[in-house]
């Protein structure tokens, strides 16, 4: 008669909440029916249960509904579930009717919605997964968790953290995040960094790239500086000027048999050139001291 009697203050609270909460009972109809820690036949089993065993449904996920195992919660595929019809029948009707509104069962909460802001608990509290001070218990949340209050019962409040959602008492006293503000200093903290990083990386690719030229000055310098810089001319009928002294390397500008080219220095079979267009490198062997 007890559970009889809890199971109609359920049903009733529903009702009046206009199927916020899904909090009926049903039987399993095969033996061995899985538990699942999600609604998808893919999710985790956590455990079985036998035929013609009674369940008690607190929610409803498209054709899984949500119950209570042990002392935690499960899903079973509603195939293999019979609804007791002798306690709250409407209840699951309703919520089958409002699905059709929206595959999202946590909007149809918002019928009571009080905010949807961020608010901050000023006090530890217990999250029940229904509004009953005697339901099963979620988890304890601690003085400072971030909660969105998405609907309200009387004396109860249905509140959603960053990793679950059930209910708390509404005697609980809040104090609103400033997201706004909150996102904004992260954000400009983040600009702050990568302005740093690439200022940083910007002076380092400065300095190697002034090291780079420096060590190539000086190498042609200490080795040539007595035969250049001297004019040399193209002895093909065209050829490139490159970046560098490779044949794979970037084509900064094309020359004409005759030609002349101020040659400042040489690297291997390359020789570097200064034109109009910068200084470039062209293959030794298009080149030579004599117009043709």
């Amino acid at each position: 008669m007890k559970r009889l009697f809890l199971t109609i203050i359920i049903i009733l609270i529903c009702l009046v909440m206009g199927g916020v909460v899904i909090a009926t009972t049903g039987i399993s109809t095969t033996d061995n029916l899985n538990v699942r820690d999600g609604a998808d036949i893919g999710a985790n089993k956590i455990g079985t249960i036998s035929k013609n065993s009674t369940v008690n449904i607190i929610d409803k996920d498209g054709t899984w509904y949500k119950i209570q195992y042990n002392n935690s919660v499960g899903y079973v595929t509603e195939n293999f579930v019979k609804v007791d019809d002798s306690y709250s029948t409407n209840v699951i009707e309703e919520s089958q009717d409002s699905t059709e509104e929206s595959t999202d069962v946590e909007d149809n909460r918002s019928t009571n919605t009080i905010s949807q802001s961020k608010q901050k608990l000023e006090k530890q509290t217990t999250l029940y997964i229904l509004p009953l001070i005697n339901s099963l218990k979620l988890s304890t949340l601690e003085e400072g968790t971030e909660i969105s209050v998405i609907s309200n019962n009387g004396k109860w409040l249905y509140v959603q953290t960053d990793k679950e959602s059930g209910w708390i008492t509404s005697d609980m006293h809040f104090a609103e995040v400033k997201v706004e503000q909150k996102n904004k200093k992260e954000d400009e903290e983040k600009n702050i960094v990568n302005e740093v990083t690439n200022t940083t990386e910007l002076k380092n690719e400065v300095v190697n790239n002034t090291t780079s030229e420096n060590t190539t000055e000086n190498e042609t310098v200490g080795n040539e500086s007595s035969e250049y810089p001297k004019t040399m001319y193209v002895s093909v009928d065209s050829a490139n000027i490159r970046k560098s002294p490779s044949s794979t390397g970037e084509v900064i500008s094309g020359t004409a048999k005759g030609e002349s080219l101020k040659v400042i220095g040489k690297e291997g079979e390359w020789y570097k050139v200064s034109n109009e267009d910068g200084v470039g490198y062209i293959r030794g062997d298009l080149i030579s001291e004599k117009k043709n």
